[in-house]
C-alpha cells in the first residue's frame, strides 16, 4: 500500500474566500483525485508573510465532502518548518510578473527541501496580478523568465523540479482567453530537462489520416498581445502566405485547412485567407488528419509532435519583433524544418523540405521521451509516482 503523500498549493494575493474558490475551481478535478487517493491537500497562503499575525489553519471543504486545509503563514521560518516536517510536494500557483512579493516567495522556496511542481498553463488560475494590460503582461512574462533564469543559475532562486500537464481534451470548449495560458511551451526554454509528463497526450477520440495541409494560424495582426499593431504590411504578408500555401496545395495535391486562431478578426480573416477553408476550434482534429502541418508558432504544435506529423515552420522578415522572438524560441525547442515566405521556392525545393520534415519525425521520440511522456496516466497518478 502506497504511503499517503502531502501536496501543498502555494499561492499569494488571495485575501478573500471568493478569490481562493476561483483558484481551486481551476484545478478542482486534480484536487479531488488527490484526496480520493488519500493524499493530504493544503492551500498554503503566503499573502501574509512578514505580518504580525500568527499562523491560521482552517478546514476547507470542496463540494461538501473533500476535506483540505487552508493555511495562512506570517513567518518564513514557520512555512519552511511546516513544509519540511510534512514532506510536502509544492504545486506552484505563483503568477508570472515582476513583483517584490513574488520574488520574496521564490527566495523562501529556495530554502525548502520540498520538490517544486508546476502545472501546465491551461490550469493556471488568473489572479489580481493579471490586471496589467495584456501587452505589459507579456513583457513582464519575458522579463521575469530572463531574471528567474539568471537567479536560478546564480543559485538565488530554486529551479522547478517537475512540470506536469493536464489533458487538453476539452481545450476547444475552454473560455480562458488569457494569452499567457496559450504559450506554455515557452516554459521549455526555462525548465529544460525538468518536464516529467504530458498527461493523456495521445488519448484523443479523433481519426488519424493524411488528408490535409493543416495551417495553424497565429493571428499576428489581430492579437491583443501587441496593441495598435501596424497594419501596413498585412495585405502583403497574407499575399505571400496565400501564395506559398497554394503552391504547397498544388504540389502535394492536398486541400489546405486554416485552423483559425481564436483572436483572429473574424471580419478580416476570410479576406486574409481568401480561397481557403477556415475552421475555428477544430485544431486537434485537423492536426490529426494532416499530411503536413504548417505554422509560424503556436502551443498547439505539441500535438503534431505527439502524432508524428511532418512539420514545416514558416518565418517572415518584417513581423513584429515579439513574433520573431517567439518563432526563434519554437525553433530552438523543436528544430523544425523552416521556410521563409519571402524566399523563392520550386517544386524540387518543396520536395526536399517535405522529405527533411519526415526525417525529423525520427527525432520526435527522443523529444517525447524527454519532454512529453505519452503514457496514459492522470496528473494525480504522476504526482503520486514522484520520488
Amino acid at each position: 500500500m502506497k504511503k499517503s503523500k502531502n501536496f501543498g498549493f502555494v499561492f499569494i494575493g488571495e485575501n478573500n474566500s471568493n478569490q481562493l474558490r476561483n483558484k481551486i475551481n481551476v484545478q478542482k478535478t486534480l484536487i479531488k483525485e488527490l484526496i480520493k487517493k488519500k493524499a493530504n491537500v493544503y492551500f498554503l497562503n503566503l499573502s501574509f508573510i512578514n505580518s504580525k499575525n500568527r499562523r491560521i489553519t482552517k478546514n476547507y471543504t470542496i463540494e461538501g465532502k473533500y476535506n483540505c486545509k487552508h493555511v495562512k503563514f506570517s513567518c518564513k521560518k514557520d512555512f519552511i518548518e511546516f513544509c519540511d516536517k510534512n514532506k510536502i510536494y509544492l504545486i506552484l500557483w505563483l503568477p508570472f510578473n515582476i513583483n517584490l512579493k513574488i520574488f520574496n516567495c521564490w527566495m523562501i522556496l529556495k530554502k525548502i527541501n520540498s520538490k517544486l511542481i508546476y502545472i501546465n498553463e491551461e490550469n493556471r488560475p488568473d489572479d489580481k496580478y493579471y490586471t496589467l494590460s495584456l501587452n505589459k503582461r507579456i513583457l513582464s512574462f519575458f522579463n521575469f523568465n530572463r531574471i528567474h533564469k539568471i537567479l536560478v543559475f546564480l543559485k538565488f532562486f530554486p529551479s522547478i523540479d517537475y512540470y506536469l500537464s493536464t489533458n487538453l481534451k476539452n481545450y476547444s470548449q475552454s473560455n480562458k482567453n488569457n494569452f499567457l495560458d496559450k504559450i506554455k511551451n515557452n516554459l521549455f526554454s526555462n525548465i529544460k530537462n525538468k518536464i516529467l509528463i504530458k498527461n493523456k497526450l495521445i488519448n484523443y477520440k479523433i481519426q488519424k489520416s493524411e488528408k490535409y495541409i493543416t495551417f495553424l494560424d497565429t493571428a499576428f495582426y489581430d492579437h491583443p498581445a501587441i496593441k495598435n499593431q501596424d497594419q501596413s504590411n498585412r495585405k502583403k504578408f497574407f499575399e505571400k502566405l496565400r501564395y506559398k500555401l497554394n503552391y504547397m496545395s498544388k504540389y502535394f495535391k492536398k486541400e489546405v485547412i486554416i485552423c483559425a486562431h481564436p483572436k483572429s478578426d473574424k471580419k478580416k480573416i476570410f479576406q486574409d485567407f481568401k480561397g481557403f477553408k477556415i475552421k475555428y476550434y477544430q485544431t486537434e482534429n485537423y492536426i490529426a488528419q494532416a499530411y503536413v502541418v504548417i505554422f509560424f508558432f503556436t502551443s498547439s504544435i505539441w500535438l503534431s509532435v505527439a502524432l508524428n506529423k511532418p512539420v514545416i515552420q514558416l518565418s517572415e522578415d518584417n513581423l513584429h519583433k515579439l513574433w520573431i522572438l517567439r518563432i526563434k524560441q519554437f525553433q530552438n525547442i523543436f528544430s523544425f524544418i523552416q521556410l521563409n515566405i519571402d524566399d523563392f521556392i520550386t517544386y524540387k525545393m518543396l520536395k526536399i523540405l517535405y522529405k527533411n520534415a519526415q526525417k525529423k519525425i525520427f527525432k520526435y521520440d527522443k523529444f517525447k521521451k524527454k519532454y512529453l511522456n505519452s503514457q496514459k496516466k492522470s496528473v494525480s497518478s504522476a504526482l503520486f509516482d514522484l520520488k
